[in-house]
């Protein structure tokens, strides 16, 4: 048994599994690399219980609000528990280091909401306005999820910024050990020198960072829309493995039909005689089947006419021909090819039909069927997933020139950000992949995760700069003293997000492999290329100086 419905079951039964299993396993790597940060376990724990109480609370606004699992929304659940686990740690970190500083438990909590607090809900906004901007989508189920997503972003951050600090000020009692692991001194002195060396060059890095930038996003704008009725079906299932016997043997497996509409019955079967020709001339169609086949059975056929239709009980044809309402329906299958083959097949079937309508008046025909109908809308989502990247990325922009005061630091965003995404986009191009559902949706979480590193970079250097250090020295500082938990949180994405390459449903392992590839092209983009952009563009640069600590 084959076909959409064997097909969807098989691909829910496959999420259905997965998505428990993905989600501990993601957890329990977040669990282990936090424990490799902090070498004890109560900030572990505390960490860890404010992303399950993050991932809880994100299925309860799926329920709350009627959503079903799909496709899109399958992974929500591993999304939210890692990217809680990263605002987490940024949290606990500050805790524990002023709980070394000898504050009692109540005010390290409170430093740490009043130091990162403005820097997580930042990020938790623009996160979820990317999501937000999906809004625009003219498709239900795409609005629903963004708007979903959106939700389940705001509510991991109150769910973060209340966990950690209240359970780090109610159980990290004494002050902790250790210290040298948590503080990372070790790769403070490296992460110092390479600063120097990126901002020292900031211009060069910036022309070469833009340039490269440009050019492969360039490359990932050629890529176009494509989708397959096998793209996320486990290629071992019984389904996919039948239908890739019925692809072969029958010349093609996604069922295609033409609704034919008329007021005259000679008239609509001529048409459809007419049709069958074309079909039968066309390379991309096999199969073809309707009633005008059917007559032609009958002694004397081979001129199909109106009249013999009396002959024929509705109850045998009513499959093929509604005489009641005036329509009819020709069948044939298409090859489950991609958009290279099946984008041209289906514009020459569709211009043979308005050169059939125009021959017969009276007559309209329209291409359907479950194949065409998926590719359609399937393009529609992605136009409607790439629109919301735009969207995203100038609200983005408006919203930390807002929060920064500074329309500059905005604008300087912007570049670093579309980085990881031109940098994912060229790998697909690379592969020879194209645009699918699950690709788009890992750009647009890679957009909102990358602007997080950003905004917790930019906001340590306002701070540098504000003190009145220098751009040079106030890069260097911020690069020593935020890049090391962006590389922690960055290891922690990775971590839980590479779960998703166990999943036995390719377009799952693809949005696991853009989305590592586009983590770790962030962490780049924000730690080389944003501390050049900002010593090169800002207005009270020391030309020729270098920073001195």
């Amino acid at each position: 048994m084959t076909g959409v419905p064997p097909l969807r079951v098989q691909i829910f039964d496959a999420i259905r599994r997965e998505q428990v299993v993905l989600s501990l396993l993601a957890g329990v790597v977040g669990a282990v690399i936090s424990f490799a940060v902090f070498r004890r376990l109560g900030p572990v724990l505390i960490t860890s219980a404010a992303s399950l109480v993050s991932a809880w609370w994100a299925l309860g606004v799926m329920g709350a609000s009627g959503e079903t699992i799909n496709l899109l929304n399958a992974a929500l659940p591993v999304l939210v528990l890692v990217i809680a686990l990263t605002d987490g740690m940024h949290l606990m970190i500050a805790v524990l280091r002023r709980r070394e500083e000898g504050a009692h438990p109540h005010r390290a909590g409170a430093h740490a909401i009043r130091s990162l607090g403005r820097a997580c809900m930042l990020t938790s906004l623009t996160t979820a306005i990317g999501f937000a901007s999906l809004a625009v989508s003219d498709i239900e189920v795409i609005r629903r999820f963004g708007l979903v997503f959106a939700g389940a972003v705001g509510l991991t951050f109150l769910a973060v910024i209340t966990v950690v600090p209240l359970l780090g000020s109610a159980f990290l009692r004494r002050t902790p050990s250790g210290s040298a692991a948590l503080q990372g001194a070790g790769l403070a002195r490296p992460f110092e020198l390479a600063a120097r060396a990126v901002v020292g060059r900031s211009r060069l890095v910036t022309a070469l960072g833009t340039a490269l930038t440009v050019g492969m996003a360039a490359v990932s704008l050629q890529m176009v829309p494509d989708n397959r009725l096998t793209e996320a079906v486990p290629h071992d299932h019984a389904a996919a493995r039948t239908l890739e016997r019925l692809e072969a043997v029958f010349g093609g497996s996604v069922e295609t039909s033409i609704l034919v509409e008329f007021e005259d019955e000679q008239a609509g079967l001529d048409a459809m005689v007419a049709v069958e020709e074309r079909l039968a001339e066309e390379p991309f169609a096999t199969g073809s089947l309707s009633i005008v086949d059917v007559l032609r059975s009958l002694p004397g056929g081979d001129e199909p006419r109106a009249t013999a239709l009396e002959l024929l009980p509705a109850t045998a044809t009513r499959s093929l021909l509604r005489r009641d309402l005036g329509r009819a329906l020709i069948r044939f299958r298409v090859p489950d090819e991609g958009a290279a083959v099946a984008e041209p097949g289906y514009a020459r079937i569709q211009d043979g039909l308005r050169a059939v309508e125009a021959a017969h008046p009276g007559v309209r025909l329209h291409l359907t069927g479950t194949g065409y109908v998926a590719r359609t809308n399937v393009n529609v989502i992605i136009e409607d997933f790439a629109l919301g990247l735009w969207v995203a990325g100038l609200t983005i922009v408006f919203v930390l020139a807002a929060a920064f005061r500074s329309l500059r630091l905005g604008l300087l965003s912007v570049i670093p950000n579309a980085f990881p995404l031109a940098v994912a986009g060229s790998v697909l191009a690379g592969l020879g992949l194209e645009l699918q559902v699950s690709s788009v949706l890992a750009f647009t979480v890679c957009l909102g995760i990358a602007v997080d590193d950003t905004i917790h970079l930019v906001s340590r250097y306002r701070a540098e700069r504000l003190r009145g250090r220098p751009p040079e020295e106030a890069a260097v500082r911020a690069v020593t003293a935020v890049g090391r938990a962006l590389v922690i949180t960055t290891l922690v994405l990775v971590g839980g997000w590479g779960m998703l390459l166990l999943s036995e449903v390719p377009t799952t392992q693809l949005f696991g492999v853009i989305g590592l590839v586009g983590l770790t092209a962030a962490l780049v983009g924000d730690l080389i290329l944003l501390p050049a952009m900002l010593v090169a563009f800002d207005p009270d640069r020391r030309s020729g100086a270098t920073a001195r600590s």
